[in-house]
């Protein structure tokens, strides 16, 4: 199901592996309209179920203006219970340019988007 709605909306994600543990692994490999290949991969470094994630993200190669340097970024994601739901908090740090920023901004908020979608179908 995570595979389902990793990346953004104008990729396709071709494989995908999660090994949801304290020190495992995960990696994604998505694809371009163009048919350009993004693998991406990292570990779990924290996992408290229900409250928070925290992951390391790292692309497996390195693309011109998004991750000139080749070093992970740290991902937390964090579930905080309201009155009437739940708040998600998204923050990933250690990005090396605004570029990168501004594109992982996109990606993000397609995966949420389509995240939301099909929690609302089950």
């Amino acid at each position: 199901m995570l595979g389902k709605w990793s990346g953004c909306a104008a990729f396709n994600t071709i494989a995908a592996t999660y090994d949801v543990r304290e020190g495992g692994e995960w990696r994604v490999l998505m694809r371009s309209p163009e048919g350009e290949d993004f693998p991406a991969y990292g570990r779990y470094v924290e996992l408290s179920p229900v409250q928070r994630i925290v992951l390391t993200h790292l692309w497996e190669k390195l693309v011109a203006g998004v991750n000139p340097e080749h070093h992970p970024t740290k991902v937390t994601v964090e579930l905080h219970e309201e009155r009437g739901g739940t708040r998600l908090e998204f923050r990933q740090t250690g990005l090396a340019t605004i570029a990168s920023r501004d594109s992982h901004i996109v990606g993000r908020c397609d995966s949420l988007d389509a995240l939301f979608v099909a929690l609302a179908r089950t």
